[in-house]
């Protein structure tokens, strides 16, 4: 999957396959995993101009959109090292809300210093970021919840009646300091921010995604399984809870599109306001009347891992491909 969706996105500075080979490869499977999505939505993608790094276009709009990633101090370890990754850190509320919007703001940060939006060809236009986390292994699992805390300043806390009844509550967050870098404003109240219309965001760009999507287009092993486990959003007025899932990829219940994970942060301080209606089947986070909300598909999942099950084995693999007869493996199996 990944070879053939390689062939269609431009390689607009040359340097696609020896960053994807070296230090970029989370990097550079973020704007493939962008790039299957903006084709799915129906975005013609031009390729005229190197940055930034798409130029959408769906009808009269055209957007331009930047990806940038959150990245450990070393991309390949975090990206390739073998064994389940380690979970959340055990203070999780306090690292989600203290430390780890700065693992965000650091390369927003960063790419905001290149002013993309005074390009000729980019003035006037939408202009959006889109991050993904890769700062640990497995992260992106559940560092989700620190994005809009860092872009709209805004957390919850859930309490509890004396009925057992619970109730979420919105707390500001701001002021985030580290070392002696301090951050004192939410992302989207930062100077110069107006020229950024929306924050894009998934933690499914990976090649977990690839794998199933892959899977499911007919590209699979007929000896390998995927399994996928996770939670869903509960739709039920005052749930907090996920609602688990646990499926086999090629189950016929299983359904999956590529833009499925996305979540679309709006500016509400923007100077050119996005149309959701031009990123359909996808999540969007507003700020109305004071008031965080959200609009879009619902059951949608929040976070999962990918469970890949060889039932042949690393030995029997190589002996197949020392007699020529590993072709005879690809294909999917009926189930």
């Amino acid at each position: 999957m990944l070879t053939e969706l390689a062939r269609w996105l431009p390689d607009q500075d040359g340097n696609f396959v020896k960053d994807y080979q070296t230090t970029g490869y989370s990097a550079r499977t973020w704007e493939l995993y962008l790039f299957a999505c903006m084709r799915a939505l129906g975005f013609a993608v031009g390729s005229e101009h190197a940055v930034p790094d798409f130029d959408l276009s769906k009808g009269e709009a055209r957007i331009f959109v930047e990806a940038v990633t959150a990245n450990g101090p070393d991309t390949m370890t975090s990206a390739m090292a073998s064994g389940a990754p380690e979970g959340p850190p055990e203070d999780f509320w306090r690292f989600i809300e203290e430390d780890m919007p700065l693992k965000f703001g650091s390369p927003l940060y960063s790419k905001m210093k290149k002013r993309y939006w005074e390009a000729p060809h980019v003035r006037g236009h939408p202009f959006v970021l889109a991050i993904a986390d890769f700062h640990a292994p497995g992260s992106m699992v559940w560092s989700h919840t620190a994005i809009p805390i860092y872009l709209y300043g805004t957390s919850a806390t859930v309490t509890t009646d004396t009925d057992g009844r619970r109730a979420g509550i919105e707390k500001p967050v701001s002021g985030w300091t580290s070392g002696t870098k301090t951050v004192s404003e939410p992302f989207f109240w930062q100077p110069d921010t107006e020229h950024v219309s929306a924050v894009l965001f998934s933690n499914a760009g990976t090649v977990s995604k690839f794998n199933r999507m892959g899977v499911r287009a007919g590209f699979g092993d007929r000896f390998v399984s995927l399994l996928r486990k996770g939670g869903l959003n509960d739709p039920h007025p005052g749930a907090f809870d996920p609602i688990p899932f646990d499926i086999d990829v090629e189950s016929p219940d299983y359904q999956e599109d590529w833009a499925d994970e996305l979540e679309m942060y709006h500016n509400p301080n923007a100077l050119r306001p996005i149309d959701e209606a031009l990123f359909p089947g996808m999540a969007h986070f507003r700020i109305e009347n004071g008031e965080a909300i959200w609009r879009g598909p619902s059951p949608r999942v929040l976070f999962s891992r990918t469970t890949t099950i060889d039932f042949l084995g690393d030995e029997v693999r190589a002996k197949l491909k020392d007699e020529g007869k590993d072709g005879g493996l690809r294909g999917r199996v009926a189930r």
